[in-house]
């Protein structure tokens, strides 16, 4: 998931094509966890947050929380 840092820029890539970059719960926490990581590089001047594939993220993985019970 992360790429980086060269140059002061950290690339974050969401890697669920098949789920259309879908954030379920693991991949929200990933992105978190990277982030918190990150935060302490005080040579990063950016990150920069993409999706394998063609789309970058059609959102939250709704069939998850159906699989949970929650609406």
């Amino acid at each position: 998931m992360v790429g980086g840092p060269a140059d002061g820029v950290a690339t974050l890539t969401l890697n669920r094509p098949e789920k259309r970059n879908a954030l379920s719960i693991a991949v929200r926490d990933e992105v978190s966890d990277a982030l918190d990581a990150l935060a302490g590089d005080e040579s990063l001047k950016a990150v920069v947050l993409t999706g394998a594939g063609e789309v970058f993220c059609s959102g939250f993985d709704l069939k998850e929380f159906e699989r949970l019970g929650e609406p």
